[in-house]
């Protein structure tokens, strides 16, 4: 990975020294946008301590390939969907919406072509047919407070 990052600082500074009469425009077409040379660099850096935390912490091996970012791009376009036309949001709606999607995970249905876990003791909730300690004493608060 570190003769990647080599590779890219080598290209950068060959289109930077490269003679001939070139305008600056001309030059920086002539490389990757400096948003993705930074994206690179941040990737890979991220990489390498990954791979070297996880070797110090005793894995045999580490399959780069399997690493996945799917949940983490999922849970923030949750939090883009939630945020609506706020593009900045603040520390405050950050939480809130966090904490929706937290509840909206742990309270989702299983219906449709969904299944649970095949493994129930690796399941997130535990359903037992136990009753719920003052039910109707609790859905009369909560009917009295809707209708009041």
């Amino acid at each position: 990975m570190e003769e990647f990052l080599q590779y890219l600082r080598h290209w950068k500074g060959s289109t930077e020294n490269r003679p001939g009469n070139f305008t600056q425009n001309a030059r920086v077409k002539m490389f990757l946008s400096w948003q993705t040379y930074e994206g690179f660099k941040i990737t890979v850096h991220s990489a390498i301590e990954v791979v070297r935390f996880l070797l110090e912490e005793g894995m045999e091996f580490v399959l780069t390939e399997r690493f996945c970012q799917d949940p983490v791009v999922e849970y923030f376009g949750k939090q883009r969907q939630l945020g609506r036309r706020s593009d900045n949001p603040d520390t405050h709606q950050f939480g809130n919406n966090s904490n929706t999607i937290r509840i909206e995970r742990s309270i989702s249905c299983q219906s449709g072509n969904t299944k649970g876990r095949k493994d129930r003791k690796k399941a997130r909730e535990e359903v037992t047919d136990t009753k719920l300690p003052n039910f109707f004493c609790l859905q009369s608060v909560v009917a009295m407070l809707i209708y009041s």
